[in-house]
Parts: structure tokens; C-alpha cells; sequence
């Protein structure tokens, strides 16, 4: 009877460990972007799996106690800016939470936010353009929640006035007024232990979707706003803005303002509770409208006394040059040219030009130091090579593409970073262009990986001295990011897919072994 149950009990323990496996990567990366007191798991560190109860039992113990002290607005930031937010590991950890005996206020919160997520990025492109349906909510969840009744209970039916308000908002300071996700959380935490039936959480996550959808409307909306009124103020001849009172520098230039702008994907790596990110763009965009509704003469009176004097030294009847006269008539169409521009310019930011804008602030930025300060800390867009990272790659990468989404349809384009060109092929060239999903984020990066280290090549090639190890970490991690989504492709049958992430992982991985094999320069005395 032992030989029968020991094949079991083993298939059991493999079981245990597939799952652990998959979900220490995401513990882990919190862990350690978070400083969290805890230390990591050596059995999960070593490579080889184990069958001693000791070993599980410690296993156990240890996600028991990452789950106690891991906040959801730390795993939100991770599974939103890393790779390690895959579709099989969220699905183990809405499952294993879901699974749970006794389930806290935090692991409520954290399978809300995870249900929110994983339908995020499974949901077809076709639900992220309107408001989905209880039924297609249900059908994009099923992997994780089984086959639920698409019917939101009665109890919740205030969600659905939450929900209308949500439609009315037409700037985030009316959404934040309305108090619409104050409501909403109220709503979860009475509801207890009555969250986790089916047709609630379903109804939830339907609810997160449009909040985001929401978030992410208003939010282009303030932007837009932001930048049209910072363009006219500097039309007035306005060079610095004090933003004191909104957090920032007394003395900010329009492009450190703009810089600010670009940069605000990271509003949605806080927690949301605070609200404390949005109301900052809230005060900037209500300083610069205040400052632009301030009459024009208020502006222009520092510069009419400048010049004045000039007017006053000249002596026309001591010259007695009558014909002078007629002469500075024609000053007037002078001035009315550069108001006849100003109009123009006033006018290009409110069109498609601002959508572009907004879509590329979707693309990672290049880190900037918080301090905004010192205008020299500004990111330059032709720096050195070695200074640029990751995100300062796909910035270039995505700023070239999208200027000319035609070449989408050309077998191979080029791309010019840090001054060094770098061939794409057709499938990352739509990565960059289309985007949108788990696939083409991880193609982008290995992209900008390659262009690193095409540079870095370059340099050897040309016996300059190159610390190359950042570099290569760097599409280390990258390349086995690639080979990550290259399963999940494949187990999604997506061969296509599949193709063209092991196409470019090839080439990734091509470089990387040509950099790692290349001689190294001759160290020269400084003698």
C-alpha cells in the first residue's frame, strides 16, 4: 500500500514546488525593491527541489510570513514596472491567497488589486475600448475564479451609483471631489467575508477596470491642460515658474515642468489611498491656469519700462528728419507677425500632437533624479552611451518610431541611439509602434538591451576601455525575461509569438556572447 501512495505523494511535493517557484520570483522582487525584513528563502534559492516535510514546511512558513508583511501597493508596483508579473504567476497568486483558510483586510485588498490586474492583461484588445460586461468579465476570469454566475448581488447594487458618478468625472479634481473611490472602499471593507463570492469579486473588478480606464482619461485630460496653459504663459515671455506650493522648485523652467508631466506613469505605482500624487498634478495645473487667467498687462509690465527710455533719447527735432516719421509706421505689421504666430503655436498642442505626447508618456522614461532643481539635471537626448540605461533607450527607440508609424510595414528599420544605429526587425518595430501587451513589452526591452550593447561593442572595437558588466547584467536579465514570455507563448499557442521572441533572443544572446568573448583592451599606467 506504501508503493502505491508514494508515486502520489511525490507528484504531490512536485506539485508544491512548480507553484512555489513560480511565485517566489514576484515575493522575492518585492522583497528585495522593498527592503522588507525578511530573509530570503535558501530552499527556494538553491536550485535543486527537495521531498523532506522539513523543507515544505519551511517553504510554507516563509510565504506565510512575506504574505504578513508584503503591502498590495508594493506588489502593485512591482507586477506594474517588472517582468515578473507574468499571467501564470498571477494566476498561482490569486489562488494560493484565494486558497487561504483565514484571509486578512491585506489579502483582501491584494486579490482585489490582483483580479484587476490579471484582467487587465488578459482581457482581448476589444474590452480595453468601452466597458466591458459582467459576462465577459466572468469569461476573462474564468482561469482563476472557475466558472461563476455573472450576476452582481443585490447588496452591491450601490456600486452601480459609484459607478455612474465614475461617467460624470471630467477632470481628476472632480473625480476626487465626487469622493467616488472613497465610496467604492467603503463598500468592499463592510462587505467582509461576502468579497470573496464569485459574483462580488466580479463585480469589483469590473468596477477597478473602469476606475483605471477612468484614471487613465482624466489623467491625458490634466496633461493636455498642463501643457497648454505652460505654453501660453511662455508666449507672455514667462521663463520660470514658482511650484513651491505644488511640491516642486521655486524656480522650475517650462521644460523641467514638462519633464514632470512626461514622467506621470509613476502617479500609478503609489498607493491609491493617499491620493497624494494626483493631487499634486491637480495643484499644478490649477497654479498655471491662475497664472494664465492674470491679465496680459500684469505680465507685460516689466518689459514696457525697458523700453522706454529709449523712446525718451531720442531727439527727432534736434535731427529734423520729417520723412523719419513715416518710416516707423511700418512697425506695426512687424508686430502683428509675431502675434499671428503666437496664435499658431498657442493652437498645436490641442490637436493630435498632444495624443502623441500622451502615448509616448506610456513608454518608460528616462530616470530623473526626484531634485528637479538644477536645470543641468535635466536628461540630455544625445549623452554619452554608457550614461544611458534601459529606459533611456526605449525613450529614444520609442520617440523615432512613433514619429513614423508607416515604417511598420517595412521588413527592417533602423534606429539611432546615443549616436549608434541599430537595425529592428519587422516584429520589434510593431512592438514599439502597436504595443500594448506582455510580449511587446518584453520585445522593447530587448531592443534597448541590444542597442546597450551594440554600443558597448563599438567602443571595444575601437580599443576604447569599457566596463561592460552593468551592461551585460543588464540583457542577462532582459534575455531571460525574453525566454519567460517565450513559454507563456507557447502555452498560449501563440506561435507566432513564440517565434518572434526566440528570433530576437537570439540575437540578444548572439551579442551578449560576442561582448563576453571579445579580448579586453590593454590596461595602460597612468605613468
Amino acid at each position: 500500500m506504501s508503493t502505491a501512495l508514494a508515486p502520489a505523494l511525490l507528484n504531490e511535493i512536485a506539485a508544491q514546488w512548480r507553484v512555489a517557484r513560480q511565485l517566489y520570483p514576484v515575493y522575492a522582487a518585492v522583497v528585495r525593491q522593498h527592503s522588507v525584513a525578511i530573509e530570503p528563502s535558501r530552499d527556494l534559492e538553491y536550485p535543486v527541489d527537495r521531498s523532506e516535510p522539513e523543507a515544505i514546511e519551511r517553504i510554507r512558513n516563509w510565504f506565510a510570513e512575506a504574505d504578513s508583511k508584503i503591502e498590495v501597493w508594493q506588489l502593485r508596483q512591482v507586477l506594474q514596472i517588472s517582468e515578473v508579473g507574468t499571467e501564470p504567476a498571477m494566476r498561482a497568486l490569486i489562488t494560493r491567497l484565494l486558497e487561504k483558510k483565514e484571509r486578512t483586510e491585506s489579502d483582501r485588498d491584494k486579490i482585489d488589486f490582483l483580479l484587476a490586474q490579471y484582467f487587465f492583461h488578459a482581457a482581448p484588445a476589444k474590452l480595453h475600448q468601452g466597458e466591458p460586461s459582467l459576462d465577459e468579465v466572468a469569461e476573462v476570469l474564468e482561469p482563476v475564479l472557475g466558472e461563476s454566475i455573472p450576476e452582481a448581488p443585490a447588496w452591491l447594487a450601490p456600486l452601480e451609483e459609484v459607478v455612474a458618478e465614475l461617467r460624470k468625472c471630467e477632470s481628476l479634481n472632480d473625480l476626487m471631489q465626487r469622493g467616488v473611490l472613497a465610496r467604492a472602499r467603503k463598500l468592499k471593507v463592510d462587505c467582509g467575508e461576502m468579497f470573496f463570492g464569485s459574483g462580488a469579486m466580479l463585480t469589483f473588478t469590473r468596477f477597478n477596470f473602469l476606475v483605471r480606464g477612468t484614471f487613465v482619461r482624466l489623467i491625458q485630460h490634466e496633461l493636455h491642460a498642463i501643457r497648454y496653459a505652460l505654453h501660453e504663459l511662455e508666449q507672455r515671455g514667462q521663463k520660470t515658474f514658482d511650484c513651491s506650493s505644488v511640491g516642486l522648485g521655486e524656480q522650475m523652467t517650462g521644460d523641467q515642468v514638462r519633464q514632470f508631466c512626461h514622467e506621470w506613469k509613476t502617479l500609478f505605482r503609489a498607493a491609491y489611498s493617499s491620493g497624494q500624487p494626483f493631487q499634486q498634478l491637480i495643484k499644478l495645473r490649477d497654479l498655471l491656469e491662475t497664472a494664465l487667467a492674470a491679465p496680459p498687462a500684469a505680465v507685460a509690465a516689466e518689459p514696457v519700462p525697458a523700453p522706454a527710455p529709449p523712446v525718451q533719447q531720442v531727439k527727432p527735432p534736434v535731427v529734423e528728419k520729417p520723412a523719419a516719421a513715416p518710416k516707423p509706421k511700418p512697425a506695426p505689421p512687424e508686430t502683428k507677425k509675431p502675434e499671428a504666430k503666437k496664435e499658431k503655436i498657442a493652437a498645436a498642442p490641442t490637436p493630435a500632437a498632444v495624443q502623441q505626447e500622451v502615448a509616448a508618456a506610456y513608454r518608460p522614461a528616462p530616470k530623473v533624479a526626484p531634485a528637479v532643481g538644477k536645470a543641468s539635471a535635466m536628461p540630455k537626448p544625445v549623452a554619452p552611451g554608457h550614461s544611458l540605461d534601459i529606459e533611456g533607450c526605449l525613450e529614444q527607440i520609442a520617440e523615432q518610431l512613433l514619429k513614423d508609424s508607416a515604417k511598420k510595414g517595412v521588413t527592417v528599420t533602423s534606429v539611432t541611439v546615443a549616436g549608434h544605429k541599430l537595425m529592428l526587425s519587422s516584429w520589434e518595430v510593431a512592438a514599439f509602434v502597436e504595443g500594448g501587451d506582455d510580449v511587446s513589452d518584453a520585445l522593447q526591452r530587448a531592443v534597448a538591451a541590444r542597442a546597450l550593447l551594440s554600443r558597448v561593442s563599438e567602443d571595444l572595437k575601437q580599443g576604447k576601455e569599457v566596463d561592460a558588466t552593468p551592461v551585460l547584467a543588464s540583457a542577462h536579465d532582459e534575455a531571460a525575461a525574453l525566454q519567460a514570455q517565450v513559454a507563456v507563448a507557447k502555452e498560449k499557442k501563440n506561435i507566432d509569438a513564440a517565434v518572434n521572441l526566440a528570433a530576437s533572443a537570439r540575437r540578444l544572446i548572439g551579442m551578449m556572447e560576442e561582448i563576453e568573448k571579445a579580448p579586453k583592451p590593454p590596461q595602460r599606467s597612468g605613468q
